[in-house]
Formats: structure tokens, C-alpha cells, sequence
């Protein structure tokens, strides 16, 4: 069996340039530009209107827990919904935050 990195200990630093300098991308394949990221993670102070976007999206998700934790029994399925919708509650809050970008 050969090794193809035998005698290889490191890539090379060109390689390894090139590599930092890629793209990230989502999962569907859209770049991600450092734009995005620059926006992404800044705090963004609420404007107009969003305090009560957020408080709308977070009464509608523990509503939404609240039918789950009575409806399903207590189990790693029920704990894994309850994280979802948490999940969904904070992404929709950055979507508003971030202005969809």
C-alpha cells in the first residue's frame, strides 16, 4: 500500500493560501461573502417595530413547545422538537436582525 502524501509533511503554503482564501458556502451552494459574516455576528440594536417582531416570534414558538410538551410524550424526540423550534425561533430573530441578509 502506498501512501500518495509519502515524504509530504505539510501542504504546501501556496496550497494552503488558496485553501483560506475559499469560499465558505451554505449548504445549498451560495457563497458566503465576508460581508455576510461582517453582518452576521455585529450586534444589531433593534429599530422600530422589531422589539415586537421578536416578542410576536417567541410567543408563537412557546406556544408552539407548549402543543408539542402536551401532545408527545417525554422522550429524545420531544427534547429534539422543543430544540427545533428554539432553533427556528433564534434564526427567524437574526433574519430580522441581520435585515435578511
Amino acid at each position: 500500500m502506498t501512501d500518495n502524501n509519502a515524504g509530504d509533511e505539510s501542504l504546501p503554503w501556496e496550497t494552503i493560501r488558496r485553501l483560506q482564501q475559499t469560499t465558505t458556502q451554505l449548504e445549498d451552494g451560495v457563497p458566503i461573502t465576508q460581508e455576510q459574516l461582517d453582518n452576521w455576528f455585529v450586534y444589531h440594536k433593534p429599530t422600530e417595530g422589531q422589539p415586537e417582531q421578536y416578542e410576536e416570534l417567541r410567543e408563537a414558538g412557546k406556544k408552539f413547545s407548549e402543543t408539542i410538551v402536551r401532545l408527545t410524550p417525554p422522550s429524545a424526540d420531544q427534547s429534539a422538537a422543543i430544540r427545533l423550534v428554539r432553533e427556528a425561533v433564534f434564526t427567524a430573530n437574526a433574519a430580522i436582525a441581520c435585515g435578511g441578509k
